[in-house]
């Protein structure tokens, strides 16, 4: 009876709500949704750009030419937020710059909401995609080209340079699960992770660690060893939102071996000594990993990745390995 009751309050309290009300809210919600997706992709593609730069003599021949620029239009947004979109970013008519990554020519010279009107003095594209694979094929030809923007309204000529970077891109995921991987090809990183990772040097490492997944090909061992799948967890958030860091997801496959991890782990604090982190830190994360996941202290040795203590204990051993060396 009484939820009887409480439905019929609910939906009495709805129809006091007038169409233009709840729209009005929406938009509002949309806004404040598409302003914590820009801030996280903009903080990811800030600390992975000079990751991905760096580390190009470990990617062998696996490097391309970018210019650390994103784009975007309004049509790039679903019809039921593009004015919110409009709102958020004021200006979305043709073609405009959406971020530029930290350590990018374009970040030297290009602001957010520049129009990008030509490339090379040919008019671009009239979608993101086009002008996107237009860029491509500029920059496989010439790693520089000039670009005629607009910026308050005058038009202006900027020539820019594209940096030699390894061609796995970094990627945001929407979930919550606390959760990074490789596949071979790219890098995913979830918003959930993100957030854990409160610190940009805590971050950074969890980038380089996936992406040293990614250069020492442990993805394409696992394939040619005839298992399914590909996907590699740093963290995977299981039920009830606790962290588990020995928990693989790979469609199936089986767990990562303890070695990768290990592997993966000195690579990364190897990139990030490279960009001149402060290391001293860093292993940290494992002990505050381990404050969320207690289990991951001890588990038995069929877990695909060594115990938070062991990743602490090895991490620190590297760490004070490279500072010999300075």
């Amino acid at each position: 009876m009484l939820c009887a009751l409480l439905s019929a309050c609910s939906s009495t309290d709805q129809r006091l709500l007038s169409d233009a009300q709840i729209k009005t809210e929406q938009r509002y919600q949309d806004g404040l949704a598409l302003r914590e997706a820009h801030r996280l992709n903009s903080r990811l593609q800030d600390l992975s750009f000079p990751l991905l730069a760096v580390a190009t003599d470990q990617c062998a021949n696996r490097t391309t030419y970018k210019l650390g620029v994103q784009l975007h239009t309004a049509e790039d947004y679903p019809e039921n937020q593009r004015e919110a979109a409009r709102e958020v970013f004021d200006k979305l008519d043709g073609i405009r710059v959406k971020h530029s990554a930290k350590g990018s020519s374009a970040r030297e010279h290009l602001l957010n909401g520049d129009k990008i009107v030509q490339i090379n003095g040919k008019k671009v594209p009239d979608s993101t995609v086009n002008t996107i694979r237009r860029l491509k094929q500029q920059l496989a030809k010439d790693p520089s080209l000039e670009l005629t923007i607009e910026r308050n309204n005058q038009l202006h000529s900027i020539s820019l340079t594209a940096m030699e970077v390894c061609n796995y891109p970094v990627q945001l995921s929407q979930q919550d699960a606390i959760n990074a991987f490789a596949d071979g090809s790219s890098i995913i990183i979830n918003a959930g992770l993100m957030r854990f990772a409160k610190e940009d040097s805590e971050l950074s490492l969890i980038i380089a660690h996936e992406l040293a997944h990614n250069v020492a090909d442990h993805g394409m061992e696992k394939i040619k060893g005839g298992l399914i799948g590909g996907l590699f967890d740093l963290a995977i958030s299981s039920g009830g939102g606790i962290v588990s860091p020995a928990i693989g997801v790979a469609l199936g496959a089986n767990l990562l071996s303890q070695s990768y991890e290990v592997e993966a782990d000195k690579l990364a604090i190897r990139l990030m000594h490279q960009l001149e982190y402060p290391l001293q830190p860093l292993p940290e994360f494992w002990r505050r990993m381990a404050t969320v996941h207690p289990s991951s202290i001890r588990h038995g040795q069929q877990a695909s990745h060594p115990t938070t203590v062991e990743r602490y204990l090895i991490m620190k051993q590297e760490v004070e390995r490279l500072a010999q060396t300075d």
